[in-house]
């Protein structure tokens, strides 16, 4: 019973503050606070591949290539090249051992 009292004056009393007053709106100022452009030589670039592409690169090619610290990026495992079909295709040539 308490409860249920309880409730009924306090949405009343949320009802008669919320319908009391006027409403007062504010001076939009958002476009002094936006962000300015970005200078050309100011940031670098990171890429920062998703976990879930990583494993799954590295289980498809396991074997072809591996990681490297170079500017590609990897190296030939047992790959010795390869040719580009399309832009998910490629070919590669399997070194003897």
């Amino acid at each position: 019973m308490y409860k249920i009292a309880f409730f009924i004056v306090l949405n009343l009393f949320i009802s008669i503050s919320l319908f009391a007053g006027e409403t007062i709106f504010r001076k939009d100022n958002s476009l002094l606070k936006k962000a300015h452009p970005l200078q050309p030589k100011s940031h670098i670039k990171v890429f920062l591949p998703s976990i879930p592409y990583s494993y799954i690169a590295k289980s498809t090619n396991s074997g072809l290539i591996r990681s490297y610290d170079n500017e590609q990026g990897w190296i030939y495992d047992l790959a010795k090249s390869h040719k580009r079909v399309d832009d998910f295709t490629y070919i590669f040539k399997i070194r003897k051992i």
